[in-house]
């Protein structure tokens, strides 16, 4: 019994500690993105990182519309680069 308790608890510990470094990479990501999509992305609360990612590269593609698609097809102002 005293084996499954200490086991319980360290997996008590790692989940804590992954669930932490994936916040603070979804910060990260965050605080690098630029003007308008930050401001879009910060509106929302995400589950994953990976859904954060998706909808800022979403968001790009409809600003970089938005302006009129002078710029190259797969590129916006900034942060991204589409089909890397």
């Amino acid at each position: 019994m005293k084996n499954g308790s200490i086991l319980l608890s360290l997996t008590s510990l790692a989940t804590l500690h992954l669930i932490k470094l994936l916040k603070k990479k979804m910060d990260h990501f965050e605080k690098g993105l630029k003007g308008n999509i930050k401001s879009m992305i910060a509106a929302h609360a995400f589950d994953s990182h990976q859904e954060m990612y998706q909808r800022a590269i979403k968001i790009a593609q409809v600003l970089n519309e938005a302006e009129g698609g002078s710029r190259a097809v797969g590129q916006t102002k900034g942060k991204f680069e589409y089909g890397r």
